[in-house]
Order: C-alpha cells, then sequence, then structure tokens
C-alpha cells in the first residue's frame, strides 16, 4: 500500500487525540500500511509519497453507523421482499458502497436475508470489492407475533427459553457478530405495534445469557418503554430505536451501571414523521409523528445524563442518498450541540463496540479511516449534509465514478 500525505488538514480538537490542532494550526497527516504514522504541523513532514491537499478542509475520523440493514433498498416492505437472493445482493453491494461515499467507514448491518451481510464483510475485510468496515447479524430473531410475515424470511422465529442457545449458537455457526432480537412490535409493521412487547422477559433474558455465554451480546429492537426496561434488566448488549424512553428508563440504564447502550435511529422516524419521501402509508406517518415528539424530548436529556449512545439511521437507500446527513439534521433538531453530534457519529459509537482502540478518533497509530468535510462541521453542522470531499478506509482511497 502505497504512503499518503495529507496536507493543510483542519483537525477538530475533540475528535484528535495526541496532538494539539489549536496550537499548531493546519496539520500534515501520513498514512502508512493502512494506519495513521505521524500527525505534525503543516509543510513540516518530510516522508516521501503521494501528497493530497485538503486546502484547509476538516479531516475527521471516518463515521459509524450501528443501526442499518444492507439490504434495505427502499422503504417499501412488500417490495423489498419480492426480490431474488441475486437482486439483494446487489442492491446491498450498491449500499454499501454509497455508505462510504458518505464517510461511513464502519457499519453495523442488524439483519438481512442470507446472511447477506455476513458475505459482503468478508469480502470488504478482504478487499475483494470496496465497502465499509462491516459488523454484522444474521437474521432478524423474533418471537412468533402479528405481522412478521410481512417481512418473510428476514426474520428467524423462536418461542422457548430453552432454544436461546440453539439460536445463538447457530448465528456465530453462520458467521455473525452479534445477535439480532426483536423484542417489540415494528413501526414498518401493519400488523405490529411498536409499543408492545411481543417477547416473554424468560425468552429475552435466555438470549441475553446464551450471548453472553458465547462471547457476544443481542442488539434488541425496541420502541416500547415495557421493552426498554426488560431489556436494561436483562442486560441486552443494545436498545435499538428506545423511541418511548423516559426518565424512569433513564436512571433504570444508569442503576444498572450503563451495561447497555442506546441506538436511536431518528433518520426513518424524521422522514415519515415530515413526510420527506413519497410512498409512506399513512399508519407509518401517524406512527413515527408520535414517536418523533418524544425522542425530541428525550434523548439529550439521555445523553446528558450520562446514558451511553450511539449513531444509528436505519435508513433505506432511496431515502440515505435523497436526504444525505439526515440523521444530523434530525439529532441537531433534537437539541444535541454539533461537537455532541460529530463525537456520538465516530469516538462514542467506536468505544460502544469496542473498536476505540482502532477507529473513532484521529491519533497516531490508529488505523486511517479518516474523510474531509468541506468546511467546519464543528462550527456549522449543515457540512455533514454535503458528500466528504476524501473518504480513506484503512489508509485507501474511496473514489466515486
Amino acid at each position: 500500500m502505497k504512503t499518503v500525505i495529507l496536507n493543510r488538514c483542519r483537525l477538530v480538537p475533540e475528535l484528535t487525540e495526541g496532538y494539539d490542532p489549536e496550537a499548531d494550526g493546519l496539520a500534515d497527516i501520513l498514512m502508512k500500511d493502512g494506519r495513521i504514522a505521524e500527525i505534525c504541523r503543516s509543510g513540516t513532514c518530510a516522508a516521501e509519497g503521494e501528497h493530497l491537499d485538503m486546502e484547509g478542509n476538516t479531516v475527521m475520523p471516518g463515521m459509524l453507523d450501528l443501526h442499518m440493514h444492507l439490504i434495505f433498498n427502499t422503504v417499501d416492505v412488500l417490495a423489498q421482499s419480492f426480490r431474488s437472493q441475486n437482486q439483494m445482493f446487489g442492491d446491498a453491494i450498491e449500499f454499501g458502497y454509497d455508505f462510504l461515499s458518505h464517510g461511513f467507514t464502519t457499519v453495523r448491518d442488524c439483519g438481512s436475508y442470507y446472511n447477506i451481510g455476513v458475505a459482503l464483510r468478508d469480502l470488504y475485510a478482504k478487499n475483494v470489492i470496496m465497502g465499509p468496515r462491516v459488523i454484522a447479524s444474521g437474521h432478524c430473531n423474533t418471537p412468533t407475533a402479528a405481522g412478521n410475515r410481512e417481512f418473510g424470511s428476514l426474520y428467524k422465529v423462536f418461542d422457548d427459553p430453552a432454544d436461546a442457545m440453539r439460536i445463538v449458537r447457530e448465528d456465530l455457526e453462520n458467521g455473525c457478530d452479534f445477535i439480532k432480537y426483536m423484542a417489540t412490535g415494528a413501526v414498518m409493521n401493519l400488523g405490529g405495534d411498536p409499543g408492545a412487547m411481543i417477547c416473554t422477559r424468560a425468552e429475552l433474558q435466555a438470549l441475553s445469557d446464551a450471548a453472553k455465554e458465547n462471547g457476544t451480546y443481542v442488539a434488541a429492537h425496541c420502541h416500547g418503554k415495557k421493552g426498554i426496561m426488560n431489556c436494561i434488566e436483562a442486560e441486552i448488549g443494545s436498545i435499538e430505536h428506545a423511541s418511548c424512553l423516559d426518565d424512569e428508563c433513564i436512571e433504570a440504564l444508569k442503576s444498572h451501571g450503563n451495561v447497555t447502550f442506546l441506538v436511536p435511529t431518528l433518520t426513518v422516524c424524521y422522514s415519515m414523521a415530515a413526510n420527506l419521501i413519497s410512498g409512506v402509508p399513512p399508519f407509518m406517518h401517524e406512527r413515527t409523528q408520535v414517536l418523533m415528539e418524544n425522542l425530541n424530548k428525550m434523548l439529550v436529556r439521555a445523553y446528558h445524563a450520562g446514558v451511553r449512545m450511539a449513531w444509528g439511521t436505519d435508513s433505506d437507500q432511496d431515502t440515505y442518498n435523497q436526504f444525505p446527513g439526515l440523521e444530523f439534521t434530525a439529532r441537531k433538531a433534537a437539541g444535541f450541540t454539533n461537537l455532541e453530534l460529530l463525537k456520538m457519529a465516530t469516538i462514542d459509537s467506536a468505544a460502544n463496540v469496542h473498536l476505540d482502540q482502532e477507529i473513532g478518533t484521529v491519533k497516531e497509530g490508529k488505523l486511517a479511516d479518516l474523510i474531509c468535510i468541506a468546511g467546519k462541521p464543528d462550527e456549522d453542522i449543515t457540512a455533514m449534509n454535503r458528500l466528504p470531499l476524501y473518504v480513506f478506509k484503512g489508509g485507501r482511497r474511496f473514489e466515486r465514478d
């Protein structure tokens, strides 16, 4: 791999370790063998290699999206399920390409047909094709519940707590990194109730225990308060969506030692509630309006209380490309500061999936996952609504067609 030097980089102090950009002004970053080999004052890097001028634009860590589905190409659930396996695989490759194009160098696939997330993880890791670093689950494990059939083979059903160990072992045998589970109904499921807990406490606890015994964790799809509280008590690894979060939930998360982290996904709710995309059924629009009201009230409160919180979008490909950076727009409207948003999308998310020793900040020795954003996103977050000028994953430059 060739040596590359990024010249005249503007760095954000809060996203940089071991170097003071405020004291030294613009910096040069030397990338070698896939890692950040050196950060030095601009114009002082003596190494030979390819030089790229960042022209004073902001260089920051590659971002993480910890709740996405590579196979979600449209908000139309029925249309998704009618694709062939080959069509899904091709669409997923394209969506992975899009994530990298938007500056997300690491993603967590929270459920896919045919173990596509696992397959792409391995292809990306081998550099067979260019795409983000993937943390993959398999199917969405679920109890029998109303509306399951709308998602077809995306769901894998089990109802007996005694089967929890088998489910975990099957997923791990298939190469999954973590276990996905549906603890409550889904917003996009006509037959379901997002606020209702659809599993038993025993099933949830058994799955969490089985995952821990096998060195992994459960990421639980969970909107309603009862589900959130039960996930906290069962020490689920992450609660996805957490739409009905309230003060009691916040206190429970803290009293349990912050074992569980939250992955709110505002993009999907915000886009539907605001009617940004066409073809959204009325029931989805109504549900997401209610959920957004609560998320706007509770998320900043939870974050400031010390609850661990990560970045997720749950976006389909159409929405993702039509509205770049929509998660930044939605979370900014909820009341987060620019720096809080940038930290959630980088260092906070990396820490929550135990990758903070490798990615999440600009630091000598870490993987060269770097993006260059035109402007100063720490001062004007709308800069994140534009695609990055440059994206590097492990020192390799991603180039759009």
